[in-house]
């Protein structure tokens, strides 16, 4: 896995993420999942979206950088955060659907793999996925943080793996098509 995410980069990301509006996962989320579910959120860093999420769900926000859990805490401290590793996820507990938004993009393509068996196990019977990425073929490093870009063949075949593919599609973040959302069920 890349470098670890010290309480520098936390600050970088925090400052770069000011005005991010997330509601386009909270949509979809909301489109695939019931209300009053149990979510988890994988990489939740400044917490944005989970502060969403827990209007509708019973969400878990989690992070391996315990600044960013930290840093929510401060503001919000009855909230469920907890630290978790998006690769080990070591827990017992289940939850209804795992999401992240471009959290997933941080791993080595072996580690995704890693990460989606682990999910699949935290993941209740007939439990959800939803994770976006960076559309694309490509890996880059900024500021000691790895991004893996995927295209939609790349991530169908990761995911069919451990999950059925319930919708996949392109959307713009920055740019149009550059972004990926991934629905996902457990198998039955």
């Amino acid at each position: 896995m890349s470098k670890s995410w010290d309480k520098k980069l936390v600050e970088i990301y925090v400052e770069m993420t000011r005005d991010y509006q997330g509601p386009l996962l909270i949509d979809w989320i909301l489109e695939y999942v019931k209300p009053g579910s149990s979510v988890l959120e994988l990489g939740m860093g400044p917490g944005k979206d989970l502060e969403e999420l827990q209007k509708y769900y019973r969400a878990t926000g989690s992070d391996s950088a315990p600044d960013f859990l930290h840093r929510f805490r401060a503001f919000h401290p009855h909230a469920d955060v907890i630290y978790m590793d998006a690769v080990a996820m070591e827990t017992d507990e289940k939850f209804e659907c795992i999401c992240s938004n471009k959290v997933l993009m941080h791993l080595t393509r072996e580690e995704l793999k890693d990460s989606l068996r682990e999910q699949n196990r935290v993941l209740t019977s007939d439990g959800t996925l939803l994770h976006t990425f960076w559309s694309g073929s490509g890996e880059e490093e900024h500021e000691g943080i790895l991004t893996v870009s995927y295209s939609n063949e790349e991530l169908k075949a990761i995911f069919q793996s451990e999950f059925e593919i319930v919708h996949i599609e392109n959307y713009q973040e920055e740019a149009e098509g550059d972004s990926v959302l991934v629905v996902a069920k457990k198998r039955g």
